[in-house]
């Protein structure tokens, strides 16, 4: 089996992680980057990808609330949008991080891919 093509790879990322926010979160972001970072990470970026609920929050200065909110949605999710970055790259995942700016309204998820599967 040839490997994929880092931009097939990176576009299947960027569109499970768009579908997953349209759906699960409520909104999909207006941008997303996604790239590898060296041999054994995928890092997305999500731009513009908070809620109306969220932005609420935020301009309150509830950010710790959105940053709640996001963490239990992303730790809900973590298995579901490890198996689609494992699937993409054909390595396991070994973790998956995520942050939220609320500030920016910029989001964040890195795939940390196991070395041994390179």
């Amino acid at each position: 089996m040839t490997p994929p093509e880092e931009h097939d790879v990176l576009a299947v990322v960027s569109d499970a992680m768009a579908h997953f926010h349209k759906t699960r979160v409520g909104r999909g972001p207006v941008r997303i980057e996604t790239r590898h970072a060296g041999q054994d990470a995928v890092v997305c970026v999500l731009h513009g990808s908070m809620t109306t609920l969220e932005r609420t929050l935020r301009d309150q200065g509830l950010v710790d609330q959105v940053r709640d909110l996001r963490r239990t949605v992303n730790d809900e999710a973590r298995d579901e949008l490890a198996a689609v970055v494992a699937e993409a790259t054909g390595r396991r995942v070994l973790t998956m991080l995520t942050a939220i700016d609320p500030h920016a309204d910029i989001a964040t998820k890195v795939f940390v891919l196991d070395p041994a599967g390179r």
